[in-house]
């Protein structure tokens, strides 16, 4: 490695889209290397006996979900320095002491994880100073990895082969020769260089390509038809929350296996192709609850294909005998909304689980789990739900699942996902589902949204 191997950078994170970002920003600015582990008890020492310093990147979720290991660093033998990335959608007051507690003895400073480059190279420095050398002024430095996959040069491109020398490789627009590659690569070379002036028109491509997080995430504090109406926007809101790409796609896969199976129904009614056209309060909550009900299933011990398609018919259905979505919205009989409805519409709302059963009855292949989960979507913890009022113990585990789910859809589709209304969900989840027949479940929620919670 050039410059000073005693002083790295590493970052913490399961994946590696943080990784690349960081790498990308450091290598170019700084004579360092970016090492990534999965954890901090996957750091190996062997590889950091010389190290005096290190300075840690991850995110605050990533502390929280690890705070035993993050205590256990103080045992190292080199000095420690943390960058928290945070965000000001549900990273609060509460969230910040917390992570302040547990890296009271170590440097920090919190940064937001949409990084901007020219600050967090700023912050670096500002916590660093000299300890991690600067490249040559003249120029920014890129890793061959990001050469490897096009072969492609946008600018004039260099290496460096002393000190102060650098000596261009490769004009700007043409291909990066295999020979080229070969021979430094055989020479130990891990970067290339290019002018600082040249480094703004080829990086933002490699960012754009390396970054998930699209233009679509602001329409997660946005309106209800930005929210959830497209799939996309609903990966974007899941993503935040903490669900995986892995389950994301079981998800999609078992929806659209879902739609399918209903919309081949041979005698599927008219209403009811209509009702699936609907881009509304309906159909968002039906999309939001089978993704978050499958990626809870996902985490138990009868999380099955067959199971998570149960999930995503019971969701398409679960409404189908309404085509108000204001009476949609409403999930408990004591709320003023329900109490100000006239009789025919208090009737409706009531009836509404059962009447969608009733269209299952006509559809083939609907089992009585799916059947138990439609007539059970709106019985909540002590008997308090409808249409039948039912205890946690006279519920299909499923349901208990489902409920938990179909709760938390309808609260953040109303609510909206910004902290306020993800800290009362938190506190009345708690009440409303840790104990009984619904811990289970509840546990395995918690288990797939705790790093955002």
């Amino acid at each position: 490695m050039s410059g000073d191997p005693s002083v790295k950078v590493i970052v913490l994170d399961k994946g590696k889209e943080l990784y690349k970002i960081v790498s990308l920003y450091v290598e170019s600015e700084f004579e360092t290397n970016v090492l990534h582990y999965e954890s901090p008890n996957s750091i190996d020492d062997s590889e950091n006996i010389d190290l005096k310093e290190a300075l840690f990147v991850c995110d605050y979720t990533f502390i929280l979900n690890f705070q035993s290991d993050f205590k256990s660093l103080g045992a190292k033998g080199y000095n420690r320095s943390f960058i928290i990335l945070e965000d000001s959608l549900l990273f609060g007051d509460e969230e910040k002491r917390e992570i302040e507690t547990l890296l009271k003895e170590f440097k920090h400073s919190f940064c937001h994880r949409d990084l901007i480059k020219n600050q967090f190279v700023e912050m670096i420095e500002g916590m660093c100073g000299d300890a991690i050398p600067k490249v040559d002024l003249k120029y920014s430095k890129m890793s061959m990895d990001y050469f490897f996959k096009s072969k492609h040069a946008l600018v004039d491109t260099y290496i460096k082969i002393g000190a102060e020398k650098f000596i261009k490789i490769v004009n700007r627009g043409d291909d990066v020769p295999e020979e080229v590659l070969e021979h430094i690569t055989k020479k130990g070379v891990r970067f290339f260089y290019v002018k600082k002036v040249d480094f703004k028109e080829c990086y933002r491509s490699i960012v754009d390509s390396l970054s998930e997080r699209s233009s679509t995430k602001k329409g997660v504090e946005g309106s209800l038809t930005e929210q959830f109406t497209s799939i996309e926007n609903v990966h974007t809101a899941l993503k935040s929350l903490g669900v995986s790409e892995e389950v994301l796609e079981i998800a999609d896969e078992t929806v659209e296996i879902a739609k399918k199976t209903i919309q081949e129904q041979a005698n599927l009614p008219a209403f009811l192709k209509e009702f699936l056209k609907n881009e509304n309060y309906i159909s968002e909550l039906s999309t939001l609850t089978s993704y978050l009900a499958i990626s809870c299933l996902s985490e138990l011990p009868w999380g099955n294909p067959k199971n998570f398609t149960k999930f995503a018919l019971a969701s398409i259905i679960q409404d189908v005998a309404l085509n108000d979505e204001e009476l949609a919205k409403i999930c408990h009989l004591d709320s003023e909304e329900f109490k100000n409805l006239n009789e025919a519409d208090k009737t409706k709302v009531v009836e509404h689980p059962s009447k969608a059963v009733e269209i299952l009855d006509h559809l083939e292949g609907m089992d009585q789990d799916i059947k138990d989960i439609v007539m059970q979507h709106h019985e909540r913890p002590h008997g308090k739900g409808f249409p039948w009022g039912l205890k946690d113990n006279e519920i299909n585990p499923l349901s208990n699942l489902y409920i938990i789910c179909h709760e938390y859809a309808h609260r953040i589709i109303t609510g909206g996902l910004n902290l306020a209304n993800m800290k009362k969900i938190d506190q009345d989840f708690r009440e409303m589902f840790s104990s009984g027949n619904y811990a289970k479940p509840y546990k395995a929620f918690l288990e797939v949204f705790r790093s955002k919670r």
